[in-house]
């Protein structure tokens, strides 16, 4: 408004003139609101209706929308529902906008939600009539289904659709063959890499979840292999989330929603998944769903950190629960292993000096601890004061210890790394240089071996390789 007054809430459409002015405002009926809106060369206005939540009826998670059209010279009847276009399938609205001939293209995205399809699809809508007409479902010829629902169309009747994860514009005719692409990633280009680990071989192994793909590295750089890790997922592209690499190559990844480990051979092929509830207290009453964080391998076992904890949980490679951390904190922040112990960095109450347990609002410290045998060991503790009042100069949220013990860890909000010695002794820090695109906030992840340090910035699209002195 210029004003700078925030405006008064609204739910509806606005007609704006060439120089932005409002025109007309036309509020939606109670109960909806416009979720998408397309305008033809004739200035005939198509909206989509979906339900708004309230305290007694929460909005679903997944809504098809109703269609409504309306003259854009005289606006809607009182009750927008008199210009309902009933269509003749029910289709879930993302994204709309005209096409040449006078209809209207809709896309249905493949997504997250549960009722969201596997794969995007792109249909004809006759304005007049309501008919639906499939035009192409794109993973049926892509292998993997665009995520994004931005779209237009030029005056030939070719589409331009978004997606997002693999950084690119795709080209559609109108009967929606792929006839080019704009932008898009290089095989093996990294998208939003959010770990890593090394294999028995030394090769690093990159997990991406906006490509689905693992890519693994050469010592040197070059680039060995890529991998599609899809699998049948109901919620449509699988939100890979961590992974870890056996002994003998076994790679075992999680994926969120629902939370699934995949166990992949050596080659890349997928030999088996399971999802186990998780109940490793029983006087703690049902089960808790399985919603995996970060894992690590160690000794044929994975350790899981579980989100709706706080649980630190091992598995057997066929999915049986073992066995559980045995002492309590708040929060599992990360999960490591050395070929001799499992490490952990995890939250816990403290007292201004950040050594004891305490029930003081507020009061934190985040300690790395190891766990040998059934004992667990803690290596050093960082107090953070009170999260109540500050945030901490270093908060770390991602760790990794490297053979001799030295451990490494990251605070991605000021993205500084410290390394301590195997007594928990800080011996050096450093800052990572910022980048005009850098996202504060963004996952700096760490694995190490004899020589190396591997920090994977998502925000930067990499893997940072440094070489460790004394």
């Amino acid at each position: 408004t210029g004003t700078g007054v925030d405006p008064a809430p609204f739910a509806g459409v606005l007609k704006l003139g060439p120089t932005g002015g409002e025109q007309a405002r036309w509020p939606a009926p109670t109960g909806v609101q416009p979720q998408h809106i397309a305008v033809d060369d004739d200035g005939m206005v198509a909206v989509v209706l979906t339900p708004t939540a309230s305290p007694t009826a929460p909005a679903p998670a997944s809504f098809p929308g109703t269609l409504v059209r309306f003259d854009a010279k005289i606006g809607p009847a009182e009750d927008w529902l008199e210009a309902e276009v009933p269509l003749a399938e029910e289709i879930e609205i993302d994204a709309l906008t005209p096409l040449p001939d006078g209809s209207l293209l809709a896309v249905d995205t493949a997504g997250i939600n549960p009722d969201d399809p596997d794969t995007t699809t792109l249909f004809r809508i006759d304005p007049m009539t309501g008919a639906v007409e499939e035009i192409v479902a794109l993973g049926d010829r892509l292998g993997a289904s665009p995520i994004g629902a931005g779209v237009a169309v030029d005056e030939s009747g070719e589409i331009l659709l978004a997606d997002a994860p693999r950084n690119r514009v795709l080209r559609l005719n109108p009967a929606g063959d792929v006839v080019g692409e704009l932008g898009g990633l290089q095989p093996g280009q990294l998208a939003s890499p959010q770990g890593a680990d090394l294999g028995p071989d030394g090769r690093l192994y990159v997990y991406d979840p906006a490509t689905a793909q693992v890519v693994i590295f050469e010592r040197d750089g070059r680039m060995a292999a890529a991998w599609d890790v899809l699998h049948d997922h109901p919620f449509g592209l699988p939100t890979l989330n961590n992974m870890s690499i056996a002994d003998d190559a076994t790679v075992v990844m999680t994926h969120l929603s629902p939370g699934t480990a995949v166990i992949l051979s050596p080659a890349g092929e997928v030999v088996d998944e399971w999802t186990p509830p998780i109940n490793p207290n029983p006087e703690q009453g049902e089960p808790q769903i399985f919603d995996p964080n970060r894992i690590a391998m160690f000794d044929g076992r994975l350790s899981v950190t579980i989100m709706q904890g706080p649980i630190i949980a091992t598995y057997a490679l066929d999915g049986e629960l073992v066995d559980t951390w045995p002492v309590e904190f708040l929060e599992a922040l990360d999960v490591t292993a050395t070929a001799d112990a499992v490490y952990a960095l995890v939250t816990v109450a403290s007292n201004d000096d950040g050594a004891s347990p305490t029930t003081t609002p507020g009061n934190r410290a985040v300690q790395v601890q190891r766990l040998v045998g059934d004992d667990v060991e803690v290596v050093t503790t960082f107090d953070l004061g009170n999260l109540d009042e500050r945030r901490p100069d270093f908060f770390p949220y991602r760790f990794t210890v490297a053979p001799d013990g030295s451990v490494f860890l990251s605070d991605p909000f000021t993205r500084q790394i410290r390394k301590l010695d195997a007594e928990g002794n800080t011996v050096g820090q450093w800052e990572l240089p910022p980048d005009a695109n850098v996202e504060f906030g963004s996952s700096l992840s760490l694995e190490a071996d004899d020589t190396r340090l591997y920090v994977t910035d998502s925000a930067l699209r990499q893997v940072l390789v440094y070489e460790v002195t004394e």
